[in-house]
This record gives C-alpha cells, structure tokens and sequence, in this order.
C-alpha cells in the first residue's frame, strides 16, 4: 500500500500547496459537536439528502425556503405538526416537491429525537462515537435514518464537522491506486480495507480523516 507522503506529494504537485489547503476541510471538536442544536443537524442532514442525485446549487440558492417551510428543522415542531399541515408542505414550491426526500426529513426528525434523547443531544453522540468505528456510524445513520446509505451519510458527516472519510469516485480512484482495492468497495471486506488504509495514513500522518480523505482525492 502506498504511503500518504507518496499521496500528499502527487496532490501537491498536481494542485499545488494553496489550492490543497483551500480544499481541505477542518474536523470539529468534541465540545463544538456537542453545543450544536439538534434543528442544525437535521437540517444538514436534509440538505444532504436533497442533494443527492441533484444539482447542488439549486438545494443551495432554495435552503432558505427549506428552513421556513420545515419550520427551522426543529424535531419537536416538526413531529407536531396535523396532517393537513404535512400535506401543505408536501405542496410548498418554496421547496423540492420530492415526496420520498420529503418523507426523509420527518423520518429523521423522530431518528434525530430518539438520538438526542438517549445522549442529551444528537451532537453529543456525534462526539462520543469512537474515531476507530467509523464504519459502525455509517451503518447507524444508514440502518437507523432515513436515506442516509451509500455515500449521503458520511457526507452530512463531514458537512457539519464530524471528522470522516468519504468514499467519493476520486477517493475510491486514490484507494485502487494504492493498492487498497481493486474496484469499489460495495462489500464489508473491502470497506473495512479502506477504513484500515485511512487509520494506517491517521497514525503515520497525525491528520484527521476528513483531510486525509481530501488529499487522496486530490492525488489522483
């Protein structure tokens, strides 16, 4: 298996030192993780959602509509709306009118409830999760929400600040290159090979696993 210096090295001489630090996201702390609200987190966890399979910047420009129409994304407001008012978001042009994404966000609404519950809040968890299960937290996102399988769930990962890798089509380029899979990783086998080939690069490098994620992108 390569070496992340060999990494670091191919994704600076192909995008240059600037360009990778402008790239690179930062990991959140524990305490940061923590003080963030629940409504925060289920609202990064739509956005992901109605992204997926979209054009970005279409969820982007309407996310202000999002938050008015699925009131602030709080849990406890959203599980007590009537049902004639789910039905008025269901028709709301404020929003994408996707009735299965829609469907996601109060099914994640009561996940991110049940969650909080248990831990006193669902950024609590986020934080006490163990660094080296990585895998187990993507299979709790994805058995226990909604529509948060396949690359979505580490995705709302690294977009509220929960340090992660994300099997991205560069990041799988990077991984075959290396000699750490010779295809996609779709299986347990070859996943658990990828989370090893990360932790391998975390102990050698010191960095976190968003950014050793980045750079390997980068490097191919």
């Amino acid at each position: 298996m390569k070496s992340f210096e060999s990494l670091h090295k191919a994704a600076l001489k192909k995008h240059g030192q600037a360009e990778l630090d402008r790239r690179v996201p930062k990991a959140k702390s524990a305490r940061s993780l923590a003080a963030a609200g629940d409504d925060r987190y289920l609202s990064a966890m739509s956005k992901c959602i109605f992204q997926a399979g979209f054009v970005w910047k279409v969820v982007e420009n309407m996310w202000p509509g999002f938050e008015e129409v699925f009131v602030g994304f709080v849990p406890e407001e959203l599980g007590a709306l009537e049902p004639g008012q789910v039905d008025a978001i269901k028709q709301d042009k404020r929003i994408i009118r996707n009735p299965h994404k829609i469907k996601a966000v109060f099914d994640n609404a009561r996940f991110v409830s049940r969650i909080s519950g248990d831990y006193g809040g669902f950024g609590k968890f986020l934080a006490k999760w163990p660094e080296d299960d990585l895998l187990g937290l993507w299979t709790k996102l994805s058995k226990e929400g909604s529509w948060l399988g396949g690359i979505t769930g580490p995705r709302f990962l690294r977009t509220v600040g929960r340090d992660t890798f994300v099997l991205s089509p560069d990041v799988i380029k990077a991984l075959i290159s290396a000699g750490v899979v010779d295809k996609a990783p779709t299986g347990k086998t070859a996943l658990a090979a990828c989370h090893r080939a990360f932790e391998t690069w975390h102990q050698e490098s010191g960095r976190p696993y968003c950014e050793l994620s980045i750079i390997a992108a980068c490097s191919v």
